[in-house]
């Protein structure tokens, strides 16, 4: 081969990507094809990444085999473009060639950046058989196997990599992260260390640093470094909001309001800098403000359930019990599993939003929620029913719950929120119905005499009917309320 690939392009496996070398190659009407391979890789360098795919392609028009021009446009498809139809030009170079490194290496990155490691590995596992020490395979093995939670096997490779290359920073840094996985923190804070006499002003390894300072409780020290990465860069919304979360943590709450506004200065619309917002003012008893606030995410969201549990919390505060049991029903309503709303709704005392849940953080920088779920359990003395068409209907012919009800008629979380779930019901167009004592419909069997008197329609009959001429109900929707009564033994079947 004219010209081999692995002196073209050199793996620089840092971020998971590739870089080209460059070479000057000039293009004219008479280019060979391996001037033309190099001509694309000068254009990849450039950024041109559409023009480099024509040139590739053109080149496999003249030689459908050429594995340079196939190695090149399966690394543009899958580094440059994130296709996944890359592997298909990396398995026809390893079909022409089942040992090409580049092919092997390129073909388990691509794997392992589309989430299949298992895939990744087997091709990991070829490339150590024929050298134990390649660097990238130890590497990249090690990453796909903690990415499987095959932590300690993941590690070994990691170590081989780091043995291979003792002050690679990639290494470094993925077995800090791996051991903060672990909890095991004073581990990953050792290798942010080493990360960190290589690259003292990476901002990666800092943020993360702080994160295990947290962690380890040593939240002056992560506050520290949260406050230098902000004073270098002011729009790094990671970093306020993790220092505000030790903030809130500490409860230092008019401290940590400041940051969100700070956010919400520079965006307005965060709806989490909005959520955590309302949340600091219910904790300050600023329930007026919280409202507020909650009601612009709501404007934008009309469905965020954070934002109307939080609103409903609030309310709730300020005496609104009503209002507040609204937005819990419509919460339900959106969230049937919901256990905030249904606990709140069994109005439990005090049974409210913890305010000293410990904060929640990660590597990402995402910020806690700042609704946490009470701690009373639910108790199946209630049915629960949505401020709905629907739920009037079932409400309107459920017998009253005794304060003490017998154990085979208690309505249990599932009964109240599968009634709701989608299915229809075996429907019998000979069976008839009258109304019980109870309120419900009791079945009668066509073959009785036709000439027995017809019992009135019950209002919610007429209610229903009325609401599915209206379009408020469906026809689903009504069989599901039947579904529901008969269960609750309101309607009851021969």
């Amino acid at each position: 081969m004219k010209v081999a690939i692995l002196s073209i392009i050199v793996f620089a496996f840092v971020f998971g990507t590739l870089s080209f070398v460059q070479v000057s190659v000039a293009q004219d009407l008479g280019a060979t094809p391996e001037d033309l391979v190099q001509s694309g890789i000068e254009l990849v360098e450039q950024g041109q990444f559409d023009e480099a795919l024509q040139i590739f392609e053109k080149v496999l028009e003249m030689d459908p085999e050429n594995i340079d021009a196939l190695l090149n446009k399966a690394m543009v498809l899958s580094f440059w473009r994130g296709q996944y139809e890359a592997h298909v030009y990396y398995d026809k170079v390893l079909t022409i060639d089942p040992q090409h490194i580049g092919a092997l290496k390129g073909n388990g990155v691509h794997h392992y950046d589309f989430l299949e490691y298992d895939t990744a590995i087997l091709y990991f596992d070829q490339l150590l058989s024929m050298n134990p020490d390649d660097f990238d395979a130890n590497f990249f093995k090690g990453r796909s196997l903690v990415e499987l939670l095959s932590f300690e096997e993941g590690i070994s490779y990691l170590d081989k990599a780091q043995s291979i290359d003792p002050e690679n920073v990639e290494v470094l840094f993925y077995k800090a992260f791996t051991f903060y996985l672990l909890e095991q923190y004073d581990e990953a804070l050792f290798y942010y260390d080493q990360v960190q006499k290589i690259d003292p002003l990476d901002i990666h390894v800092l943020g993360n640093k702080a994160l295990v300072f947290s962690k380890l409780e040593r939240y002056e020290e992560a506050l520290e470094i949260y406050d230098g990465i902000i004073s270098d860069f002011p729009e790094d919304f990671d970093a306020f909001f993790n220092k505000a979360n030790i903030l809130t943590h500490l409860e230092r709450y008019e401290e940590a309001l400041e940051i969100y506004d700070k956010i919400l200065g520079i965006d307005p619309y965060r709806f989490s800098a909005l959520q955590s917002k309302g949340y600091l003012l219910d904790q300050l008893e600023k329930y007026d403000e919280a409202i507020q606030t909650y009601d612009l995410i709501l404007k934008m969201k009309p469905l965020n359930v954070d934002a109307l549990l939080g609103k409903a919390f609030a309310l709730e505060e300020q005496g609104e019990s009503l209002q507040a049991d609204e937005l819990f029903y419509q919460v339900l309503d959106i969230d049937p599993e919901n256990s905030i709303a249904e606990t709140a709704l069994i109005q439990v005392p005090d049974a409210i939003v913890d305010p000293s849940a410990p904060v929640t953080q990660n590597l990402g920088g995402t910020p806690f929620d700042p609704v946490d779920e009470a701690k009373e359990e639910w108790r199946p003395d209630q049915v629960l029913l949505h401020y709905t068409p629907l739920g009037l209907l079932i409400k309107s012919v459920l017998p009253e719950v005794s304060a003490e009800p017998e154990e085979d008629t208690l309505a249990t979380p599932e009964m109240a929120q599968t009634s709701l779930a989608p299915g229809g019901a075996d429907t019998n167009e000979t069976g008839g119905a009258q109304t019980t004592a109870a309120g419900g419909v009791q079945t009668t069997n066509s073959g009785d005499d036709s000439s027995a008197p017809v019992e009135k329609i019950p209002e919610w009959v007429k209610y229903a009917m009325g609401w599915y001429a209206e379009g408020k109900l469906s026809e689903d929707e009504i069989i599901n309320a039947i579904k529901f009564l008969i269960e609750q033994g309101i309607i009851i079947l021969d």
